[in-house]
């Protein structure tokens, strides 16, 4: 499944579609979806959770300085042939992460989701982490320990088992790459 990003053309516009390859058949098809859709935007966070695919941050502009940043979760649900998405609010909207683009997410148990780094307004780059509840519609700051990443984006993040996750690149202040 993809969704958002650019349309592939000189105009740089941000698309809001659903596309998923058909793996048995190695052709792509454009879904239609019901519910309101998230603007089109670009380098936000997603995962699989349950039949549910769900969507953190993004930036919803490239070209000109009005950048706007994302700090909202949407679920796309999978489990009908009819897709529909859903804008799930935070019951304690304070304790969100700051909306930001270039995320990573993976999900922790059956009903968590976990949020780490971005690019915060500003340019900022950030390392935090945060969990969401999506039963219960909280947020929660996660405090971390040990040997934590510098504050990056444009990272691969990726589940381990139910309690670990590996961060593999992504670009720090100095456009390094963290391994």
């Amino acid at each position: 499944i993809i969704w958002g990003g650019l349309d592939g053309k000189k105009s740089r516009i941000l698309t809001s579609g659903v596309d998923i390859l058909h793996t048995s058949t190695e052709l792509w098809e454009r879904k239609k979806t019901k519910g309101t859709s998230p603007p089109g935007c670009a380098a936000g966070a997603y995962v699989l959770l349950g039949e549910s695919l769900y969507y953190f941050g993004g930036r919803k502009t490239l070209i000109d300085k009005t950048d706007s940043f994302d700090n909202a979760i949407r679920r796309l649900n999978l489990e009908k042939s009819d897709l529909e998405w859903e804008y799930i609010p935070a019951r304690n909207p304070i304790r969100a992460p700051k909306g930001k683009y270039g995320s990573g997410m993976v999900t922790c148990g059956r009903d968590k989701i976990a949020v780490f780094a971005g690019v915060a307004k500003g340019s900022e780059l950030t390392r935090d982490v945060h969990i969401f509840n999506v039963v219960e519609r909280t947020w929660r700051h996660q405090p971390t320990t040990g040997d934590l990443p510098p504050p990056c984006d444009e990272f691969t993040f990726n589940q381990l088992d139910p309690t670990h996750a590996i961060l593999y690149g992504g670009l720090t202040n100095g456009d390094d790459l963290h391994v």
